[in-house]
């Protein structure tokens, strides 16, 4: 009966083990003639992989939208946001509702890095300067895009794909800041891998006869 019922756990151990997520970093509702909402459910920190100074900081959002959106969306401004980014370095505090959108040659200027799949999210506010290996940090929070520009967003799609970096945004245009982060988090299955393990260990060490 015992063998029967450890097999059953291992069993289940085993299915659970398959695409188990933790919570997103940052998930979206609404979109199309509604306003978009971004939500960034938890703390992001990046590392600064180059330096700058005098600007503000972008969350981009590779890949969001499964199909080019750039005929869709050209810039709209954001209605609102609890959410900001922190420089370290100098204290500064980027959280002033942007600008968000996906690329269009006339947003800040062509960019290597954004493409019309891609969402961005631009926080405004006092300028700052940071350096390599500076901690940048996202605050969760919301971000939400609204309609009164005549500009709609439709729902990203491809969220559970997409990768997110910090950017820094300057008449220059906008140059990568950090590397990218995994939008999904695989979680841990410390318990189905603590029944995999006892489980084990008693069939092995079980009286055989």
């Amino acid at each position: 009966m015992m063998t029967r019922s450890l097999l059953a756990a291992l069993f289940l151990a085993f299915f659970s083990l398959g695409a188990s997520y933790a919570q997103l970093y940052v998930t979206a509702s609404g979109g199309g003639a509604t306003e978009l909402t971004v939500t960034i459910h938890e703390q992001i920190v990046f590392e600064s992989t180059n330096s700058y100074s005098n600007s503000t900081l972008l969350l981009g959002i590779q890949n969001a939208y499964s199909t080019d959106q750039a005929d869709q969306i050209n810039l709209a401004s954001s209605n609102s946001t609890t959410a900001s980014f922190f420089v370290s370095a100098d204290s500064a505090t980027l959280s002033s509702p942007g600008h968000a959108g996906v690329f269009d040659t006339t947003v800040f200027g062509p960019s290597a890095i954004l493409g019309p799949r891609d969402l961005y999210l631009n926080f405004e506010g006092a300028t700052a300067t940071w350096f390599v290996g500076t901690d940048l940090v996202l605050n969760p929070g919301t971000y939400t895009l609204g309609t009164d520009t005549g500009n709609f967003f439709n729902l990203p799609d491809n969220l559970e794909n997409a990768s997110i970096y910090a950017a820094a945004v300057s008449f220059a245009g906008i140059q990568r800041s950090s590397a990218i982060i995994a939008n999904a988090i695989p979680e841990p299955a410390s318990v189905s891998l603590l029944l995999l393990g006892g489980a084990a260990l008693y069939l092995r060490r079980r009286p055989h006869g």
